[in-house]
């Protein structure tokens, strides 16, 4: 199982772990209770909601990952003028970059002279 699929896994369990909880929220909601304890279940019902539009949005773009066949991406063959034309564009950015320098040293040379008595 690819590491894609562990995720929806993970995502389908939390999804139905989720589930009768928000299904027991909104049943709360429908019963007669006090307006002060409304807000309350107001309030989880719309946080396990958007964890559950989060968590579905999260599934739907890994399918789509996996449907793509990630993580393999295949760089389609060119043809030999778009190829020439790159290679054109790399000789003349390499020629560009070698004109910059850092001014730092590039490489130290020390010379040890004889050891002096004290």
């Amino acid at each position: 199982m690819s590491k894609v699929d562990e995720a929806i896994a993970e995502i389908d369990a939390a999804l139905v772990e989720v589930a009768p909880v928000l299904e027991g929220l909104n049943d709360f909601a429908s019963l007669d209770i006090k307006e002060t304890t409304r807000p309350v279940v107001r309030n989880a019902i719309v946080e396990y909601d958007r964890r559950v539009q989060y968590l579905t949005k999260a599934r739907e773009a890994l399918v789509d990952l996996r449907n793509d066949q990630y993580p393999s991406l295949v760089i389609p063959d060119v043809d030999l003028s778009a190829l020439n034309d790159l290679k054109d564009q790399v000789t003349t950015i390499q020629a560009a970059f070698s004109k910059f320098h850092s001014g730092a040293a590039d490489t130290l040379v020390m010379t040890l002279g004889e050891p002096q008595p004290r």
